[in-house]
């Protein structure tokens, strides 16, 4: 008995505590792309600078004139909520980060993950190594 219960728990410490992020794909046809650089949109400048940060940690070059459009979106949760049909899950967690590609404003990519602590470069790079990762972007230097 004590085993099954060692084991149930062993399990889901392992299987149910792992870090689980949101992707969509939209346009398949676009996984493999060569991209060469990012125009940014963020609303938020504390949240700009950070994904500025996780972009250059990636080695992804910035440009006002790319076909490519990187939207960031971070939101904190409220915590202090007394109404008992609020979800359980928003009270474990502080917020979500969310990166949206788009090649000619037609979104192509969609990660969002939840997070615990403040919004840090950590949790968007991982976002835009998911968004690498999943599309298989092969990321060029831009010519000169």
């Amino acid at each position: 008995m004590y085993l099954k219960l060692l084991l149930f728990v062993s399990l889901f410490f392992i299987f149910g505590c792992e870090d689980k992020t949101l992707v969509k794909i939209y346009d398949s046809q676009s996984i493999g792309a060569k991209i060469d650089s990012l125009s940014l949109f963020v609303n938020d400048e504390k949240i700009r600078a950070i994904a500025i940060d996780a972009i250059k940690s990636e080695n992804i070059s910035l440009s006002d004139k790319s076909d490519y459009l990187l939207q960031v979106d971070a939101r904190a949760y409220r915590h202090h909520c007394d109404n008992p049909s609020t979800p359980a899950y928003e009270a474990t967690y502080d917020g979500y980060a969310r990166i949206k590609l788009l090649k000619n404003l037609k979104p192509i990519f969609m990660a969002q993950k939840d997070y615990h602590g403040k919004l840090n470069s950590s949790i968007l790079s991982s976002l835009i190594e998911k968004l690498v990762d999943e599309m298989k972007i092969k990321i060029v230097p831009k010519s000169m």
